[in-house]
């Protein structure tokens, strides 16, 4: 991301609400206005779904009370004794900062 311009990356769950700022940009990611510590910069966003499965411990707080973003199924499949197999889908959002997006 550094040797594409952007100052920084930031990970956020598809749960914050990120307002557009204009039209959606040609590669599908859009612009939005972020403040921190007093400066507001204006930073690319990209939103992305994940798909995996896994193991997770029976009582597991993922199981339990996942992100509000984040659907978990369990499959029934095979897992290890005291595991549970499940199926997680959950949207993503990637910001970036770039000085030349101010």
């Amino acid at each position: 991301m550094h040797a594409a311009g952007a100052d920084f990356v930031w990970r956020t769950s598809a749960s914050w609400k990120l307002p557009r700022c204009g039209k959606p940009l040609p590669d599908g990611t859009y612009l939005t206005k972020i403040t921190w510590h007093g400066e507001t910069v204006k930073v690319r966003v990209v939103e992305f779904r994940i798909d995996f499965n896994t193991s997770l411990p029976a009582g597991s707080p993922l199981l339990t009370s996942p992100d509000a973003d984040a659907t978990i199924t369990i499959t029934g499949d095979a897992a290890p004794a005291g595991m549970v197999t499940v199926h997680v889908s959950q949207t993503q959002t990637s910001g970036e900062g770039a000085p030349d997006l101010r």
